[in-house]
């Protein structure tokens, strides 16, 4: 979203100017609020139009449809807000479908609970370390850090700091970004 506002330099720069309201920005309380309202009813946002009912299109008389970029900070806020409301009122129940959720979700997700520790470590290896960060064990050895991965497979193995985003080989790369929906 964007505002106006006057520059109040001296009278030769005075001049209106469009900047983007970043911290917080305009309209994150009312996506807080609308996604827990949706979460309460039990209603899973679908896209990323919105509308507000008393603001009407002069030609059609419809309500006037605003987009909110998937990428912006207020849509993130409205997602997430949206999930935590969900499992505050519908537990594990899972949701309608929504492809934008799981969109999202996908993105932001993360395990809760880590991988169980490695039996032994790698040949060569210290005892395994848990990395909080990365939700992973690893291990120190000459050749650098060995990473206890997840497999396709549903099996785990030792894999090198190149090898760690890939699953048994199958390039599918495991979620190492963030906490479960930011650290909620």
């Amino acid at each position: 979203m964007k505002y106006l506002y006057k520059d109040l330099g001296s009278d030769e720069s005075k001049q209106a100017k469009f900047v983007l309201s970043k911290n917080p920005a305009i309209g994150v309380p009312y996506f807080r609020k609308l996604g827990i309202d949706y979460a309460q009813q039990g209603i899973s946002p679908r896209d990323c139009f919105y509308w507000f009912p008393d603001v009407l299109n002069s030609k059609t008389g419809m309500p006037e449809k605003f987009y909110l970029s998937k990428q912006s900070a207020v849509m993130k806020e409205f997602l997430r807000s949206f999930c935590v409301a969900w499992w505050k009122y519908h537990g594990n129940d899972r949701w309608h479908h929504s492809d934008l959720l799981d969109w999202w979700v996908d993105g932001n997700t993360r395990m809760a609970t880590p991988l169980l520790p490695p039996p032994r470590p790698p040949q060569g290896g210290s005892q395994p370390l848990y990395d909080h960060e990365l939700g992973l064990y690893y291990s120190k050895t000459i050749s650098g850090r060995l990473w206890y991965v997840p497999t396709l497979e549903g099996a785990n193995r030792w894999a090198t700091n190149s090898e760690k985003t890939e699953i048994g080989g199958s390039g599918d790369s495991p979620n190492l970004d963030g906490h479960l929906f930011g650290g909620i």
